[in-house]
């Protein structure tokens, strides 16, 4: 990928330190540490839970889920370190690096980390807007490379779903028997298509938050291998996908029940329902804000996992990496290979048959658990169908929008409804004698 990277950035990190065990600081409190990360972790869940209503919010929001993505990265490597007897704190190894110092501190919804300093007064307004919404565009930014990324695979086999779903209905109205099967196999080719790419998608979209390079999700070799290398940990993922996002599709069909579940819900106004869904809706994020979250930092940490062994076993060259994940292995002297000595010709013999037997079972096991993913979509737009947006997105996969069967539209309905029982009221009074 990167053919001149490691002469390049030599260069450019001639002035920093190999290690960076030589910065000493003082380590916070414990107490401390966890006070800020309870904190932290309400206000974010919080402002989750309102941004993913609206689509532009959405988007802001995975864009701070891949920086977070991003930060983990880096984070499971400086662990390592530690792990390996590199005694520093993370705040100094942060500041050492232009990339990375953006990251000493959790990534932020709006506030920018660093106010710059500025001239005149338009340069001071100009400083103040950016220091006050800076981290809501770059959040804007990312969000909108990393959805498209995501739908570049998978839009495919939903546009296939989709159709499937509406010519099954269309042949099942007009009794076209000759094309009875045309249905069935563009579903089934969708199914494939969508599991494949859920082969890749997590890892990819891991790559892509930690080496801040878009073009970087479509590094398939690399992501491949280290899919392979880590096959456990990503058979684990797989089954974190298919077990998060449950939750998620019930929640999601549950307003299609409402008039079985609240005998008193036609008896309410527009305004009242769409005030209680607003509702619904707001509260049940509860649980696709933390899913979302948790399914990107799993990932986040195969695959710094697997970059590192890969790394220092030879497995991926130095110059596949992107130059800040270079330049961050770098300071934290994990580039070099392990010196353990070659094992016996059985060993690597078995080793290699392990190998290829349990990443084979692990990709049967990862289809059939992408299977039961699918499954469940299919199962939640049977029960309760959403127009377009059902098909079309998957709030734990794509875009995390949590705008299924909205307030908006349902209120609609109840709008319509009540405007079409006045306008039978007024035909009978119409037709009643006057005075």
């Amino acid at each position: 990928m990167n053919q001149d990277l490691p002469a390049r950035q030599t260069a450019e990190v001639s002035n920093l330190p190999a290690r960076a065990d030589v910065w000493a600081g003082p380590e916070p409190s414990p107490g401390r540490i966890w006070a800020e990360r309870l904190l932290y972790g309400i206000r974010s869940l919080l402002l989750g839970m309102l941004f993913v209503l609206s689509v532009p919010g959405a988007l802001a929001f995975l864009g701070w889920v891949m920086r977070c993505t991003q930060r983990e990265v880096l984070r499971t490597w400086w662990k390592h370190a530690v792990h390996e007897g590199r005694s520093h704190a993370w705040e100094p190894f942060a500041l050492g690096d232009q990339w990375t110092r953006d990251h000493v501190k959790r990534p932020r919804w709006f506030l920018v980390t660093r106010r710059r300093e500025a001239g005149g007064p338009w340069a001071r307004i100009r400083e103040t807007a950016r220091w006050l919404f800076g981290s809501l565009v770059n959040n804007l930014k990312v969000g909108i490379q990393a959805l498209f990324n995501v739908w570049v695979l998978t839009i495919p086999g939903c546009l296939l779903w989709l159709f499937a779903w509406y010519d099954g209905w269309n042949n099942s109205f007009n009794k076209g028997y000759e094309q009875a099967m045309v249905g069935p196999l563009t579903g089934i080719l969708g199914v494939f298509l969508f599991m494949g790419a859920m082969l890749y998608v997590p890892l990819a979209q891991a790559r892509q938050a930690a080496s801040g390079d878009w073009r970087c999700f479509y590094d398939f070799k690399l992501v491949w291998k280290i899919s392979r290398r880590e096959w456990i940990s990503c058979l684990g993922l797989a089954a974190l996908y298919s077990i998060l996002t449950l939750p998620v599709m019930i929640l999601k069909t549950v307003p299609g029940f409402l008039t079985q579940m609240r005998p008193d819900w036609e008896s309410r106004s527009p305004a009242e329902a769409a005030s209680w869904l607003q509702g619904y809706w707001f509260w049940s994020a509860m649980v696709l804000v933390p899913a979302y979250f948790l399914l990107r930092m799993a990932a986040a940490r195969i695959y710094a996992r697997g970059i590192l062994r890969g790394v220092r076993r030879g497995a991926i060259a130095e110059e596949d990496l992107a130059p800040q994940e270079w330049t961050a292995l770098h300071r934290l002297g994990l580039l070099t290979s392990g010196s353990t000595p070659e094992p016996a010709w059985w060993i690597r013999a078995l080793a290699w048959v392990g190998t290829r037997v349990g990443s084979a079972a692990a990709l049967a096991l990862s289809l059939f658990l992408g299977f039961t993913l699918v499954a469940q979509i299919f199962i939640s737009e049977f029960f309760v169908y959403h127009p377009f947006v059902g098909w079309m997105n998957q709030p734990t996969i794509q875009l995390p929008y949590w705008g299924y069967r909205g307030a908006e539209i349902i209120d609609s309905e109840i709008q319509n409804e009540a405007r079409g029982d006045a306008a039978t009221h007024e035909t009978r009074d119409a037709g009643q004698p006057g005075d």
